[in-house]
């Protein structure tokens, strides 16, 4: 087994922190679901739909047609990594590869043609069913990186994706975590990655590349963290109703912990939340790679805290 597939098989539950109360977790290599028109480029391309639900093996499908042509003559290869391509094979009017199924409608294809699944809808694993939905009819691409042979999310999206109502009407007022993977961009400018409403406990940078966790008022972690570009990184925060207790993991680098906002918790209840962008869809993540997003309220142990940040840093080998 390779170290690739080690990290692979290795499932980590964060449900299973028992004192927790998680209301969000999803991981873009994992229960993802594509639907509706891929995202075609090329010559007048065919309107082809790609459907399915993906998974760390199968995070995304790309299809391109080395020879074209009417539907039958024209072929077509896929690709789960965007490296690796399968065998050129004829256009058939639905074909199954891996988790996904691709169908090919009547009409004159392009060598140029590529298309790419089109992801609509983040699964929550959580029994609070708070699935985040695509915040465009035309998602951001799902492209592999460096985490672990994962997934992640980067376009220039209004936000990429958003629960406007938590379960049950649920608002989360108290004390909560909330932890962050991904991949900063060449440039980290002045984004946020992970937000609510009303500038109510939000992971964001500060245009310098220094993380802020923001809820009642704005401040960076102290001491300060700064993003390095183009490094994979683990965000979290854990506001305990006395200060925001930020820690900042970079692939390669020193962990960095600290405090900021010590008037937490926010006096408005947080009932939005939106992966890559606030949750009114404000300072996005441009050209952030996004990973995974989980979230829970109720005061956490630093026992348990501890494991969270563990558990996820090692799935990611944020190390």
């Amino acid at each position: 087994m390779s170290v690739l597939d080690y990290h692979r098989a290795q499932v980590f539950n964060p449900l299973s922190i028992t004192s927790s109360t998680p209301f969000l977790w999803c991981e873009v290599d994992r229960g993802t679901t594509f639907s509706g028109d891929a995202i075609a480029a090329g010559t007048t391309p065919p309107v082809v739909t790609i459907t399915g639900v993906n998974s760390p093996t199968f995070p995304t499908i790309k299809v391109r047609i080395p020879a074209g042509g009417a539907r039958g003559t024209a072929t077509y290869e896929t690709s789960y990594d965007g490296v690796l391509w399968s065998t050129a094979a004829a256009t058939l009017a639905s074909v199954v590869v891996g988790p996904f199924t691709i169908n090919f409608p009547v009409g004159t294809y392009a060598t140029n043609n590529t298309y790419d699944a089109n992801p609509q809808t983040l699964n929550d694993m959580t029994a609070e069913a708070n699935h985040l939905s695509a915040a465009a009819a035309t998602g951001p691409l799902i492209v592999p990186n460096a985490l672990g042979g994962r997934a992640g999310f980067t376009a220039a999206a209004s936000r990429y994706f958003v629960r406007t109502v938590l379960t049950n009407s649920r608002a989360v007022s108290g004390p909560m975590t909330i932890i962050v993977i991904g991949r900063t961009p060449a440039s980290t400018g002045g984004v946020i990655i992970a937000g609510g409403v009303n500038s109510m406990r939000d992971l964001r940078t500060d245009g310098a590349g220094a993380w802020g966790l923001v809820s009642t008022a704005v401040g960076n972690i102290s001491p300060t963290a700064a993003a390095e570009i183009n490094r994979d990184f683990q965000l979290s925060a854990s506001w305990d109703g006395v200060n925001s207790l930020g820690e900042l993991r970079q692939r390669g680098l020193p962990t960095v912990r600290g405090t900021a906002n010590p008037v937490d918790p926010a006096s408005l209840a947080l009932t939005t939340i939106a992966f890559g962008a606030h949750g009114t869809g404000t300072n996005v993540a441009v050209n952030f790679q996004l990973a995974a997003i989980f979230a829970c309220d109720g005061l956490l142990s630093a026992g348990d805290l501890a494991r969270l940040r563990d558990g996820f840093a090692h799935r990611y080998s944020i190390l």
